[in-house]
C-alpha cells in the first residue's frame, strides 16, 4: 500500500473555521433601507423570489435577483433599500485569520454567483432541524464562500499565517487572549522576550500595521461583535476592553464609525 500524505492539506481544514453569527430568513419590503453599513462580518444572501433589492458600494450597484448569492464582506462600507419585495435567506459569518482579521476583510467588493439550485438547496436545509441538515448547510457556506473566491481570483491562502514569524505569531496570539485597549508594546515584548523596538519591526513589516493599530482594530472588531450579539450594557463591553469609563470607550467608537454606540446598536440590529 501506498500512502501519499499532505499535511499542509490537514492542517488548512483543521483551521478553516467558519462561525455563524446568525441566519434566518427574511421577507423584505420598503422597509429596508440604511445609507451607511458595515459590518464586522460577512453577509451571505441567498434569494428566493422577489425583486427591488439593491446593494451599493463605492463603485458598484446590484440589484439582487432570485437564484442568486451575493457576499458581502466585511468590513464593506454600503448602502441598501428596496421598492419591492423580496424573500432571501441570509447569514452572518466570519473565518478568522490566526491573526484576528477575517479571512474576506481585504476582498472589497461584493461577491455574486448565479446558483439557483443551491439557493433551493440552502432553503431546504435551513428549514430541517436534524443534525445531518446542519452538517450539510454549513458544507454549503463553505461552498458557497469557495466558489465567490475563485470566481473573483481571491487568493484566500494569501491571509496564512503561517507566513508570519515566530515572534509576530506569539505577539498576535498573546493580543488576541489578553484583549484590551491598556495592552503595551512593552508588556507584549516581555510575553515574546524580544525587545519593543523588535516587537514593533515585525507588526510594521508583516502586517504594515503599528502595534498599538493592531489592538486597536481587534477591541473595537471586538466591541463592535458585543454591541450586536448580545444585550451586554455599553459600561460592560467598555470595561472589560480595558478602557476607563464608557465614555472614552463611546468617543473612540464614534470617531470610527460616525455613530455612538448605543445608536449603531439599535442600527445594525435591524439590519438582515
Amino acid at each position: 500500500m501506498i500512502v501519499r500524505r499532505r499535511s499542509e492539506f490537514n492542517d488548512r481544514i483543521e483551521r478553516s473555521d467558519l462561525s455563524v453569527c446568525e441566519g434566518g430568513v427574511a421577507y423584505i419590503n420598503e422597509d429596508w433601507n440604511s445609507d451607511d453599513v458595515t459590518s464586522v462580518y460577512n453577509r451571505l444572501y441567498y434569494i428566493i423570489e422577489g425583486n427591488g433589492a439593491n446593494i451599493a458600494g463605492k463603485d458598484e450597484h446590484i440589484e439582487m435577483l432570485p437564484g442568486h448569492i451575493y457576499l458581502i464582506p466585511s468590513g464593506y462600507r454600503y448602502k441598501y433599500w428596496c421598492d419591492g419585495y423580496v424573500k432571501k435567506i441570509y447569514f452572518h459569518i466570519n473565518i478568522k485569520r490566526n491573526d484576528g482579521y477575517d479571512v474576506f476583510s481585504k476582498f472589497g467588493r461584493f461577491g455574486e454567483i448565479y446558483e439557483p439550485q443551491t439557493v433551493d438547496r440552502v432553503a431546504e436545509l435551513y428549514e430541517s432541524d436534524n443534525m445531518q441538515a446542519a452538517f450539510a448547510l454549513k458544507g454549503e457556506l463553505f461552498g458557497t464562500i469557495a466558489r465567490i473566491a475563485e470566481k473573483y481570483g481571491y487568493d484566500i491562502s494569501e491571509s496564512d499565517s503561517r507566513k508570519y514569524s515566530k515572534i509576530l505569531r506569539m505577539a498576535t496570539d498573546y493580543i488576541q487572549k489578553n484583549l484590551s485597549i491598556k495592552l503595551t508594546r512593552e508588556e507584549i515584548a516581555e510575553h515574546c522576550r524580544v525587545s519593543p523596538g523588535t516587537v514593533a519591526k515585525c507588526f510594521k513589516n508583516e502586517l504594515g500595521l503599528t502595534v498599538g493599530k493592531y489592538i486597536d482594530d481587534l477591541v473595537f472588531m471586538e466591541g463592535t461583535r458585543r454591541l450586536i450579539y448580545t444585550d451586554d450594557p455599553i459600561g460592560i463591553i467598555s470595561e472589560d476592553l480595558g478602557f476607563c469609563d464608557q465614555f472614552y470607550f463611546s468617543r473612540r467608537f464614534s470617531e470610527l464609525h460616525d455613530i455612538t454606540p448605543l445608536k449603531y446598536r439599535h442600527k445594525i440590529q435591524s439590519t438582515k
